[in-house]
C-alpha cells in the first residue's frame, strides 16, 4: 500500500532555481552599481581635495613671494618662465639681508623655491639649496594635476599672477565621457574618460618692490 506523500517535481525545482538565480543576479547588480557609485564619489572627492590643496598652496606662496624686510632688503623676486608652466620665488625668509642659495640639505630656509608639475602629474615645491641646482629638496604637494599654467609668462616681478589649474581623477571610467576635455603640459588632449575640474585664480603679489 502506497502512502500519500507530497513533494516537488523536477520542473518546480528548476523554476525555483531560476527564480533564485534571478534574485541573486539582481542583488549583485544593485551591489555593483552602488559600489561603483561609491568609488566614483570617493575619486571625485579626492580630486576636488587635491585641487583645493594645490590652489591654496600656490596662492599662498605667490601672494607672499615678494616678502622683503624694508629695513634690510635683499631683492625678492618672482619669475614666471617663458612657457608659463613654472614659477620661481626668491625671498629673504630669515631677514638677514641675503637670499641664500648655498644652504645645506638639512637647512630649513626656503629662500629659493620653484613651483611646477613634474612628469608624474604631481605639484612639486623644489627648494634650491645651491644656485647651480646641484642640491634640491623636492616636496610633493598634490597628486593627479593634469595641467598648470601661470600668466603672464616670461615676466619677472608681475604685480599679479593668473593661475589656471586642472586636476583629474586617478582612474579612468570607460562608461564616462567628459566633453570638457583638458590639455596637459605636453599639449595632448585628454580622452575624456577621467573626470576633471578646472580652477582659476588671480593672485596679487604683496609688498612687491618694497
Amino acid at each position: 500500500m502506497y502512502s500519500n506523500q507530497k513533494g516537488f517535481t523536477l520542473i518546480e525545482i528548476m523554476v525555483s532555481l531560476v527564480v533564485t538565480l534571478v534574485i541573486v543576479a539582481g542583488a549583485y547588480a544593485v551591489f555593483a552599481i552602488q559600489n561603483k557609485s561609491a568609488n566614483v564619489q570617493n575619486e571625485v572627492a579626492t580630486m576636488q581635495q587635491n585641487g583645493r590643496i594645490a590652489m591654496d598652496v600656490l596662492v599662498e606662496e605667490i601672494r607672499r613671494g615678494a616678502y622683503n624686510n624694508p629695513a634690510n632688503p635683499a631683492g625678492a623676486t618672482i619669475t614666471v618662465d617663458a612657457s608659463g608652466s613654472m614659477i620661481t620665488i626668491q625671498k629673504d625668509v630669515n631677514d638677514d639681508g641675503v637670499i641664500n642659495d648655498t644652504l645645506a640639505s638639512s637647512a630649513d630656509d626656503e629662500e629659493w623655491i620653484v613651483l611646477q608639475v613634474n612628469g608624474n602629474n604631481q605639484l612639486t615645491k623644489q627648494i634650491l639649496r645651491k644656485s647651480d641646482g646641484s642640491d634640491v629638496q623636492t616636496l610633493i604637494l598634490a597628486d593627479n594635476i593634469y595641467s598648470l599654467s601661470f600668466s603672464p609668462a616670461g615676466v619677472t616681478d608681475p604685480s599679479s599672477v593668473d593661475i589656471s589649474l586642472t586636476v583629474r581623477t586617478k582612474h579612468e571610467d570607460p562608461n564616462w565621457t567628459d566633453t570638457n576635455k583638458g590639455v596637459n603640459l605636453s599639449g595632448s588632449v585628454s580622452d575624456g574618460l577621467a573626470r576633471i575640474r578646472n580652477y582659476q585664480k588671480t593672485v596679487w603679489v604683496r609688498n612687491l618692490n618694497l
